[in-house]
């Protein structure tokens, strides 16, 4: 997402001026995040992360599921769309995700990334994420912490080839970032709150 001024502003006039000021733009920013980040870059960057430590799941095994496909793809294909329905629909429910059945259970969804730039603010990657801890009894109803975190890029997007893998390493580092902080703020400082409660 790109707004220009006029955009931030609002209304009809705004819109149609900043659609114009961008237009042709938007396909290159996501093009980009399709080769930098794609969900294998993303895996590495949380096991780099040592992904089970940090959310102190110690002793457990790390399964990675496929990736979930994009709204593009759901737009798409209504199979596609079915499909994410019936995973949003077991998430509202507390139930699993995946058909593991081991009583000690735990899963991280990476709901969505996206990349926004806004004037006097700059540019930012937002990630999304849920972690959801069944507990080591397997407990029917996990504890969720959903949370959002933005960290600021620097050299992303590459506007010229010799930028690429500059655009590439800044992009790879404001998520796994990105990760960290979600960690420390969302999943343990909301159990910290809850504690004290």
């Amino acid at each position: 997402m790109k707004m220009s001024g006029l955009g931030m502003m609002g209304g009809a006039l705004g819109a149609l001026i900043d659609h114009e000021a961008t237009k042709g733009t938007v396909a290159t920013v996501t093009e980009q995040m399709h080769v930098y980040l794609p969900p294998e870059a993303q895996v590495e960057a949380l096991r780099s992360a040592d992904i089970a430590a940090t959310l102190g799941l110690a002793g457990y095994t790390i399964v990675v599921e496929p990736a979930v496909p994009s709204d593009a793809a759901a737009k798409a294909d209504p199979a596609v769309k079915d499909a994410l329905r019936a995973m949003d629909a077991k998430q509202r429910k507390g139930e699993r995700l995946s058909a593991a059945t081991t009583p000690c259970y735990a899963e991280l969804v990476g709901d969505h990334i996206f990349y926004v730039k806004k004037p006097l603010v700059g540019t930012n990657l937002f990630v999304q994420w849920t972690f959801r801890d069944f507990g080591r009894d397997g407990g029917a109803k996990p504890r969720s912490f959903p949370g959002q975190v933005k960290n600021p890029l620097a050299a992303f997007p590459a506007k010229t080839p010799d930028q690429a893998e500059a655009a590439k390493a800044d992009l790879r580092d404001a998520y796994a970032k990105g990760f960290a902080e979600y960690v420390a703020k969302k999943v343990r400082g909301a159990s910290a709150m809850t504690a004290a409660k």
